[in-house]
C-alpha cells in the first residue's frame, strides 16, 4: 500500500506539469488503480507504466529524464538516490533519511513535502534551470560500494577498541 500511495503523490503531481510525462518503473498489484487514477485525471497519455525494469536498464532509464521522484515516508539512504544522481539525474525526494546528506548542492536535486503541489513546485524549479549533468554527477563522487566498506570497517574497528578488546567467553 505505501508504494501506491507514493506513486499517486506523483501522478497527482503530474496535474500540475502540463509538460511533462511520467514513467513508472516497476510491477506490482496496485497498477490497475494506478492506471484508473491517470485516466480519471485525464493524463492516461502521459503516464507510461514500464513494468520490470532490469537493473543493468536503469543507468539508461535515469540518464533519460530530467528527474527522479521518490517521495517515501521513510529512507535511509536509498540506493535510487544515489544511481540516479551518479547518472547525471536530479531527485525530488522528501527530507527523510539521508536526503540531506545528498542534497548538499542545489544542482543535486530538491527536497519536496510530499504532497502533489510540493512535488510538482520542485519538479518546476529543476526543469526552470535544468543542471548540468556533470554538476550533478560530482554531488555522488565521493559514494562507492569501496569507500561505504572501508566506512563500515572503520565503524567496528574503532568499536572494537572502545570495547577494550575483549572478547565474550567461549561456549562450553
Amino acid at each position: 500500500m505505501v508504494r501506491l500511495w507514493l506513486r499517486l503523490l506523483v501522478i497527482e503531481a503530474l496535474k500540475e506539469l502540463p509538460e511533462c510525462h511520467l514513467v513508472l518503473a516497476g510491477t506490482g498489484e496496485n497498477e490497475g488503480a494506478l492506471r484508473s487514477l491517470a485516466a480519471s485525471l485525464g493524463l492516461k497519455d502521459r503516464v507510461q507504466f514500464l513494468g520490470h525494469v532490469n537493473h543493468d536498464l536503469l543507468p539508461q532509464l535515469f540518464s533519460a529524464t530530467d528527474a527522479i521522484v521518490l517521495p517515501s515516508e521513510s529512507e535511509g539512504l536509498a540506493n535510487v538516490w544515489v544511481e540516479a544522481l551518479a547518472c547525471g539525474t536530479p531527485i525530488v525526494v522528501p527530507d527523510v533519511g539521508g536526503a540531506r546528506e545528498l542534497l548538499t548542492n542545489p544542482a543535486a536535486g530538491r527536497l519536496a513535502a510530499r504532497e502533489p503541489g510540493a512535488i510538482a513546485a520542485a519538479i518546476k524549479e529543476i526543469l526552470a534551470k535544468p543542471p548540468a549533468q556533470k554538476a550533478v554527477t560530482e554531488t555522488v563522487a565521493g559514494f562507492s560500494w569501496d569507500r561505504n566498506g572501508a566506512a563500515i570497517v572503520d565503524i567496528w574497528q574503532r568499536a572494537v577498541a572502545a570495547t577494550g578488546k575483549r572478547r565474550p567467553p567461549d561456549n562450553p
